[in-house]
């Protein structure tokens, strides 16, 4: 209970980025979910929390962010010879048209389009008039069954080096979501030495967690 607790206190004195009036506390869905540690296995709701009138379509984002980090940091996709603790905002970055992100004319990220195919889409965000769904799609996951999000927002638990589970916030602009997840993380955090902003790609570092500027209020 201490990974929702913390979360849910950070959320209480963080000022909200989407609410009104100005200065509120941000709202979230708070989810924590284990690493079964096996392929085809979707990563079990141990528990959530929700913090006042959350969105209610925040649940399903949440479970979605901590999933996907569990999928993400148990494999090394990236072929880095280490399972790299990634972030969803990590993943995020890795999955836009133009990597590294912002610059026009870059190649691909190399998880571009992975959200589409785990939600049973058929084409690419980058040709939105593409896109179809396709309910009977062999990239569904069973790993994954509500697809998975690449929003941030989540970040892997870890219990002497090993993960162990997942936290995923979503409620909220997403560095008000990574604040209050990195405090949930508290007890629980990744080694430096694997975390994603320790590795580079194609010369740019991989990120891990951002914090909106000024973030702290009174606690509402």
């Amino acid at each position: 209970t201490s990974i929702l607790s913390r979360a849910a206190h950070q959320t209480c004195i963080t000022r909200a980025g989407i609410r009104l009036p100005v200065g509120v506390s941000m709202k979230a869905f708070i989810t924590v979910v284990n690493n079964p540690n096996e392929d085809g296995a979707a990563p079990m709701v141990l528990g959530t929390f929700r913090t006042g009138e959350a969105t209610l379509f925040s649940w399903d984002a949440a479970v979605q962010k901590a999933r996907t980090v569990i999928y993400y940091s148990r494999h090394d996709f990236l072929n880095f010879g280490v399972k790299v603790a990634m972030s969803v905002r990590c993943v995020g970055f890795l999955a836009q048209c133009n990597y590294p992100p912002g610059i026009d004319g870059n190649s691909q990220g190399p998880f571009n389009g992975q959200q589409e195919r785990f939600s049973s889409l058929l084409g690419n965000h980058c040709d939105p008039a593409g896109i179809r769904f396709d309910p009977t799609s062999a990239n569904v996951n069973p790993a994954l069954p509500n697809g998975i999000t690449i929003f941030p927002g989540a970040f892997g638990l870890y219990r002497n080096g090993v993960l162990v589970g997942a936290i995923g916030i979503s409620g909220d602009g997403v560095d008000q979501d990574d604040i209050a997840g990195a405090a949930g993380c508290h007890d629980f955090l990744a080694p430096f030495a694997i975390r994603s902003d320790e590795f580079f790609l194609r010369g740019a570092r991989l990120p891990y967690a951002k914090f909106p500027r000024d973030p702290a209020i009174s606690c509402q």
